[in-house]
């Protein structure tokens, strides 16, 4: 298992501190909140793949299994989006917050 506490606690001190960077095509990010959890969920995702296996008991739970309809809905709804980056940027953005607030928590 790959040990991330570092990055979760240098998140959670980083939030308050975080400011909304605006970017090119109506897009922002909060600096340097945001790039954390992408690196969380990454290691996350490696995690899951070195492991080669999901913990079922924790994906079978009710609150968990609503998370996950959820996210199934909204890739659905992004597949039939007339503005495809940014219900893909909103999707990822999404996905990143869960695992890195919900599943790693």
């Amino acid at each position: 298992m790959i040990d991330y506490k570092i990055i979760y606690y240098l998140l959670i001190f980083s939030i308050p501190l975080s400011i909304e960077i605006k970017l090119p095509g109506g897009f922002s990010t909060d600096l340097i909140s945001e790039p954390l959890m992408i690196i969380l969920t990454l290691i996350y995702l490696v995690d899951i793949i070195a492991r080669k296996k999901i913990d079922l008991k924790f994906i079978s739970h009710p609150f968990i299994f609503l998370i996950i309809l959820q996210l199934i809905w909204l890739l659905i709804a992004v597949l039939f989006s007339t503005s495809y980056f940014v219900s893909i940027k909103f999707y990822l953005a999404k996905i990143w917050y869960i695992i890195a607030f919900i599943f790693l928590t």
